[in-house]
């Protein structure tokens, strides 16, 4: 979206990018919709940011199989609400409901435990998939976390070297398959890196980019996703 459609949207509100009634001209959201963009009471894992027993409390499949990322922060699960404000973005680059995505994440990094030596690296894609979409909506998330954040934004630190086909359709076992030689890190990665992107549904993309930029020297990654798919079946 161009900056003549944002002063417009500014000037004569759109539909809301969920439901088509009049939204705010602040997040493009109408006030019902914009009220359920809250982040989930659910007690989260907080390394997959699956459900769990109780808040702080590592799932029993994280402590079984522990993933090669060390923590998650979901804003939302995916469901209708959020799915739409993604696919406005995704695909028909909306950036006008960049706000109303990142908000509830960010609400959730108000209250968590953030290294202030971190970085934030938005989930990297192919060059044949940016050429086809023409932008990356994890690099557009990433900018408005690090504006509130303060943190810095690397997307130079991760390529993806390897072109696979979308995974949409792919399960868990396919997807860490088809990842495998994905990415490949600079030679010196910071301590700390934080991976954005929009939805996480099986863990497999983070997982390959944290056992790269640990191969290259990072100690801990971590994953800012705006939603969190609770049945890894289904995807966006």
């Amino acid at each position: 979206m161009n900056w003549i459609a944002r002063l417009t949207r500014q000037m004569i509100p759109a539909p809301c990018a969920i439901c088509g009634l009049p939204s705010s001209s602040g997040h493009g959201l109408c006030p019902a919709c914009a009220a359920q963009m809250r982040p989930e009471d659910t007690p989260v894992c907080p390394v997959c940011a699956l459900p769990t027993a109780a808040p702080g409390v590592v799932c029993p499949d994280c402590l079984r199989n522990p993933p090669p990322y060390d923590a998650t922060l979901a804003g939302k699960f995916f469901e209708p609400g959020v799915r739409h404000l993604i696919h406005a973005l995704k695909y028909r680059h909306d950036t006008a409901v960049l706000n109303a995505l990142c908000a509830p994440l960010l609400q959730r990094i108000q209250t968590a435990p953030v290294p202030t030596d971190a970085v934030l690296l938005p989930m990297p894609l192919h060059p044949s998939r940016l050429r086809t979409r023409g932008f990356n909506q994890a690099a557009l998330l990433a900018d408005v976390l690090a504006r509130h954040t303060g943190l810095r934004v690397m997307p130079q630190l991760v390529r993806r070297v390897r072109a696979d086909a979308a995974q949409v359709t792919q399960g868990a076992s396919a997807r860490r398959r088809a990842l495998q030689a994905a990415f490949q890190a600079a030679p010196r990665v910071p301590e700390r890196v934080i991976v954005v992107d929009d939805v996480m549904t099986t863990g497999s993309t983070v997982a390959a980019v944290a056992t790269t930029l640990k191969a290259a020297g990072a100690v801990w990654v971590g994953g800012w996703v705006v939603a969190r798919t609770l049945n890894p079946s289904n995807t966006d």
